[in-house]
């Protein structure tokens, strides 16, 4: 549905960009079950600027979803996307094992689902696993192949944010505001989800009073 808030997570490179795309069903009932849907995937894909990247990703979307990616060194990525008409926030730079945690933590809560048809995501999420030591036990800290994971890092962050434990999102998220250029963005202080919903509700209601005067006509 359109007036459903959706949310992007981008793992960045000249030859694996890689997305997660979800959506977040509206509760009335703030204490009701949290769903949040992951309905389509991008990549890993190479061999496009930021631009192009953009354009692919975009394509089809109801609206511009709110979007975070990269690790805290990846600035200059961030920067081409903003550059390229893509706010791509940074998200919290909690380390892999954390951000493992909120994306399993999730999984616990019964608060992702997951369309059938998104293989490579499930694929990936079938072959994550531990590094082995000599005795066959698990090393801590360690993924098997961890650079071949681009989409579940992709997942993960933007599980970083999504499921922050003690973090009301709508409460911590600021909009940007561009300067232009290469200039960095600066907080405006309005509440960036909320305002997203609100034009989300807005557009919805539009379209429903052009689907009854359509009828009346």
């Amino acid at each position: 549905p359109i007036d459903w808030p959706r949310y992007l997570g981008l793992d960045f490179g000249q030859t694996h960009t890689a997305a997660v795309f979800l959506a977040e069903e509206p509760r009335k009932d703030p204490k009701a079950q949290r769903r949040l849907y992951v309905y389509r995937v991008y990549g890993p894909a190479g061999g496009l600027t930021p631009v192009q990247h953009r354009a692919v990703l975009l394509a089809g979307e109801p609206q511009t979803p709110i979007s975070y990616g990269g690790s805290h060194s990846e600035d200059a990525w961030r920067r081409e996307y903003r550059n390229a008409g893509l706010l791509v926030q940074e998200p919290p730079n909690i380390g892999v094992e954390v951000g493992i945690d909120r994306v399993y933590g999730g999984f616990a809560r019964d608060e992702w689902l997951i369309f059938d048809d998104l293989l490579p995501l499930i694929e990936d999420l079938g072959s994550y696993s531990r590094q082995l030591n000599e005795a066959g036990e698990p090393i801590p800290d360690t993924i098997e192949d961890k650079e071949d994971f681009h989409l579940l890092d992709a997942w993960r962050y933007i599980a970083a944010v999504l499921m922050q434990p003690t973090v009301d999102l709508q409460a911590a998220q600021t909009e940007v505001v561009f300067t232009g250029g290469d200039e960095e963005p600066v907080p405006s202080g309005r509440n960036l989800i909320e305002e997203y919903k609100r034009n989300l509700r807005r557009k919805a209601a539009e379209l429903e009073r052009e689907r009854e005067a359509a009828k009346r006509g």
